[in-house]
């Protein structure tokens, strides 16, 4: 499951970037392209944040994984939301949102990972 989860997301992230990426730039349409952006950026994050996780327990690297998922859809709900901004003086975009909660994202998983190690070792 480890593998499947790790080049899953790497063949996804290069989909995006090869193929639908350059797909919606022939289309014009500014939003789709970065929103397609903000799920590339995920996949590309996860990818290299399962390559750290392989090391977990089965148990423990699904529970990890389930909580990804759910923290990346709603981070990316939350950035479709935002969408470019309302053009106040302190302006979020999605761009900006999907870039905090991918490092805070990948910040606690290398807490977890640490964590884990840790008390893998004690045993």
């Amino acid at each position: 499951m480890k593998k499947i989860v790790s080049i899953s997301s790497l063949m996804l992230s290069l989909l995006i970037f090869f193929w639908l990426y350059d797909y919606v730039k022939l289309l014009f349409s500014y939003q789709m392209t970065q929103n397609i952006g903000y799920v590339f950026y995920w996949s590309a994050v996860l990818f290299l944040v399962s390559l750290l996780a392989s090391f977990l327990e089965e148990k423990k690297y699904k529970i990890w994984l389930y909580l990804s998922v759910t923290y990346i859809v709603l981070s990316l709900l939350v950035a479709f939301n935002v969408a470019g901004g309302n053009g106040m003086i302190l302006s979020f975009d999605g761009k900006l949102l999907t870039w905090f909660f991918a490092g805070l994202y990948t910040f606690i998983s290398i807490i977890y990972f640490i964590v884990q190690f840790i008390k893998n070792r004690r045993k």
